[in-house]
């Protein structure tokens, strides 16, 4: 039988703890994606998008659970790639800035909610507080 052991605001983060469950050798999969992308709201309706994984392995799940919360996984990655969190002002190299959300997304999202289309992912877009220059993320 398949127990949730995940609920998520977004489907790539669903997908992304079943993916390292799998590669944990756990059989896990991510649900409720189809209607997801038809209409965002009708999964906020429904608890999120879930993971699923087999009642028998739920103490090997609970052990990756464990190893993300502890910060294992980011360390290897940190190993292999370096600082992954390393958010600098492109200009003077500070990190002392201020975040916040693209005025204009914000905006389409809120006109376009009602009509039941959303944009889940916002770019940011930051202030250096050393140097005053404005740079913003790219969407992937």
């Amino acid at each position: 039988m398949l127990v949730t052991v995940g609920k998520f605001l977004f489907a790539y983060e669903a997908h992304n703890f079943a993916s390292r469950l799998r590669a944990e050798g756990v059989f896990a999969v991510s649900q409720q994606h189809g209607f997801g992308y038809a209409n965002w709201s009708w999964v906020l309706a429904h608890g999120g998008f879930r993971v699923w994984v087999v009642d028998a392995e739920l103490e090997a799940t609970r052990a990756v659970i464990v190893k993300i919360l502890d910060g294992e996984f980011q360390r290897e990655l940190e190993a292999e790639f370096g600082d992954l969190d390393d958010v600098a002002c492109p200009t003077c190299g500070s990190e002392d800035f201020l975040s916040r959300s693209a005025y204009a997304d914000i905006a389409m999202a809120i006109l376009l909610f009602p009509i039941g289309v959303s944009i889940p992912a916002l770019p940011r877009v930051h202030r250096c507080e050393t140097c005053a220059n404005w740079w913003s993320e790219k969407r992937v």
